[in-house]
């Protein structure tokens, strides 16, 4: 099966895809982007028409997914055994809405596995094994 029609199954379906994209905080310098758990809401595409080499119009179309970032959990509430295997905790609750919501698909990095709520305000995210996929193929 391919990734897209994986990711596609779980936003539509019952169970929700979680993956690990580059996130940029606006309190960082743009060229300090680091990678932050996130849960995929829904995807679409965007059309429009550019001007190619021979100055005719192509319609380009981009993919892109609708995503909520999770909070860092707080340094005091962090669980320092998760990080010993292949796992971390962070907050249960997301980021206030922004601009970074909109994720270009070649910005996800991995899918991961996730925990909801097993710790007091705390998900567990667990790091899977990544594939490096050249998604502009897929979608």
């Amino acid at each position: 099966m391919s990734l897209k029609r994986e990711l596609q199954r779980r936003v539509t379906g019952t169970g929700s895809c979680y993956i690990q994209a580059y996130f940029r905080d606006n309190n960082q310098s743009e060229e300090d982007y680091q990678l932050r758990p996130a849960q995929i809401q829904y995807f679409f595409r965007h059309s429009l028409q550019v001007m190619n080499n021979e100055n005719t119009l192509e319609t380009a179309t981009f993919t892109f997914a609708y995503v909520r970032w999770y909070k860092d959990l707080n340094i005091e509430a962090h669980v320092t055994t998760f990080d010993s295997i292949n796992t971390k905790c962070i907050s249960n609750t997301f980021i206030d809405r922004s601009y970074m919501d909109i994720l270009p698909v070649h910005c996800i990095h991995s899918p991961i596995g996730m925990y909801i709520n097993k710790l007091a305000n705390c998900n567990i995210v667990i790091n899977l094994p990544t594939v490096h996929l050249f998604l502009n193929h897929i979608f």
